[in-house]
């Protein structure tokens, strides 16, 4: 995994302070990847189920990328929020990510 705990514990309590608890957060794509090098941060969450109570997610994936900047520094984030279960990313994030 090419991002520091300190940067993980950043991005799970971000997450769960815009998506409620528990809300689950993997990371996934080129940054767990130990040989590779540079990449966005990919990130895929799963929101509590009554946290979005209809919405779209888009306001609270908007805000986590800005805190996320803010806190982590300005960094490439790619932050996919889980409304489909069946989605084919759902299956790609849990199966070759890191779930944080």
């Amino acid at each position: 995994m090419r991002i520091t705990q300190q940067q993980a514990d950043t991005v799970k309590r971000l997450a769960k302070q815009m998506f409620g608890e528990p809300a689950d957060v993997y990371l996934f794509g080129s940054r767990v990847n130990d040989a590779a090098r540079g990449g966005d941060i990919d990130l895929y969450v799963e929101p509590s189920a009554c946290s979005l109570k209809g919405r779209s997610g888009l306001h609270e994936k908007l805000r986590l990328a800005s805190l996320l900047q803010m806190e982590l520094g300005e960094q490439r984030f790619d932050i996919i929020v889980a409304q489909d279960p069946q989605r084919a990313i759902k299956v790609e994030a849990r199966s070759k990510g890191i779930r944080l």
